[in-house]
């Protein structure tokens, strides 16, 4: 629940917040100022298309980072399983190489 509930909890509000914002600014306005059309209505549609956009970026954002992740996950190198004995040098600085596994008796 953690990481998709965060988001939809951004999503959500880049959307709420740019809405309420113009219908509060259009309320101002209509008060102020008494016009033939609605500023809280012109506003609050503007709002939500800003909110709407920004949502947008966000998931478009978080869904790229989800994919290059994937990505990089897939395309990673494997770890390589090295026997440590084989990094060991004898006295004349030559390696050591690698022993062969002894069945457990």
């Amino acid at each position: 629940m953690g990481f998709g509930s965060g988001m939809m909890g951004l999503v959500g509000w880049s959307v709420a917040i740019p809405t309420l914002l113009g219908t509060a600014l259009g309320t101002w306005l209509d008060k102020r100022h008494s016009e033939p059309h609605s500023w809280t209505l012109m506003l609050l549609i503007i709002g939500l298309m800003i909110g709407c956009a920004n949502a947008r970026h966000w998931v478009s954002k978080e869904d790229k980072a989800m994919r290059d992740e994937e990505e990089a996950k897939r395309t990673r190198p494997q770890a390589l399983h090295m026997d440590h004995r084989a990094l060991h040098m004898d006295h004349r600085g030559a390696p050591i190489p690698p022993q062969p596994a002894r069945a457990l008796t």
